[in-house]
């Protein structure tokens, strides 16, 4: 979110709602992307053991 939303948020310009609404999506995304990329590194080491 940053400090962007955090201003707007204390300044009463964004109601609690959309703030949690764009934290929620912004941690849910950034998971996503974590597991993708563990998901990949399992994959390619999977690869690497059955090429030995």
């Amino acid at each position: 979110m940053g400090l962007a939303g955090a201003e707007l948020f204390m300044s009463k310009k964004l109601s609690e709602g959309a703030v949690t609404t764009a934290i929620g999506l912004t941690s849910s995304m950034r998971f996503v992307k974590l597991a993708k990329d563990a998901n990949d590194r399992l994959d390619e080491a999977i690869e690497d053991e059955d090429e030995e």
